[in-house]
């Protein structure tokens, strides 16, 4: 007789785990980036250094679409943490238009940094701060939430 019972999680479920995981060290790279530009900007650091953060979180935007995709936010079997909202996956449609606009800005970023043209890249920077400050407000729970197989 068992003291104690643990739940085994499948593979398929642990294997999701790994993918959000991923997903967050994703949105903790475009952080990271985003506020590199702020302190360049602010700093008037060399401009090579903005147009690399620039690239990079236009690339990593490039890809956001495929880090959630349907059942990435419940666990097939098991639970997992996740800050992610169900919103994204019933409303879609708005989900992608903040991912579209942010793709928008992200692009537009790189061309002013290219053109070196900080103020430009300044404004282009508020602006996208904003697009995913509202995006987080929409579809980003403050706590991590445990979900479960049966919600």
């Amino acid at each position: 007789m068992a003291l104690f019972s643990v739940p085994l999680i499948p593979a398929q479920a642990a294997e999701m785990q790994d993918y959000i995981k991923y997903r967050k060290e994703l949105m903790r790279l475009m952080h990271k980036h985003h506020d590199a530009i702020t302190k360049a900007l602010r700093n008037d650091y060399p401009a090579d250094d903005l147009i690399v953060h620039a690239r990079a979180l236009h690339r990593i935007s490039g890809s956001f679409g495929d880090l959630f995709p349907e059942g990435s936010g419940k666990s097939v079997k098991g639970a997992y943490w996740t800050k992610a909202k169900p919103a994204i996956w019933t409303e879609r449609a708005a989900f992608d238009a903040y991912l579209l606009g942010l793709q928008g800005y992200t692009s537009s970023l790189v061309e002013a940094a290219e053109k070196q043209d900080r103020e430009e890249a300044e404004s282009v920077r508020r602006n996208m701060r904003i697009l995913c400050k509202s995006c987080h407000h929409e579809f980003k729970n403050a706590k991590k939430e445990i979900v479960y197989e049966n919600e």
